[in-house]
């Protein structure tokens, strides 16, 4: 058996607490919000291992 190491690690918290990205020991962390109750959500680029907050105008 081969264990190849991740190189892209990234968590993803999804609840209703509000928006955050941060890094936390190289690994990309975020929560994306709520799109059901404030129209938030996140855009993730795994290429760069950006995170985008949005959110939609009411």
């Amino acid at each position: 058996m081969i264990i190849l190491p991740c190189l892209n690690l990234q968590i993803v918290l999804a609840d209703k607490s509000e928006q955050k990205a941060f890094k936390y020991t190289g690994i990309t962390c975020f929560n994306p919000g709520s799109f059901a109750n404030d129209s938030t959500f996140a855009a993730y680029r795994p290429c760069t291992k950006e995170v985008e907050l949005s959110a939609l105008e009411s």
